[in-house]
């Protein structure tokens, strides 16, 4: 399987405050087939985002696969 990087598939990769507490983190695609990929693959889950990030699990607070958008959002809660 060939290892691709995650800035080639997406449109969009970005993070916005999300209140004084919390950051989000959206992935967006614009093809549709990129996002079905990403989403089956499993690559992008709580686990691998802790270890990305060097934080616990149990700081991401949310983590979505927003199927209407092409996109994965995850929120982390910051210290």
């Amino acid at each position: 399987m060939k290892t691709v990087k995650l800035v080639d598939l997406a449109k969009t990769i970005r993070s916005k405050n999300a209140g004084t507490d919390r950051i989000t983190f959206d992935i967006i695609f614009r093809e549709p087939a990129n996002y079905e990929m990403v989403k089956k693959s499993g690559v992008l889950n709580k686990k691998t985002i802790s270890e990305l990030f060097g934080i616990p699990e149990s700081r991401i607070a949310d983590f979505v696969e927003f199927d209407p958008a092409y996109a994965i959002k995850f929120t982390i809660d910051r210290l």
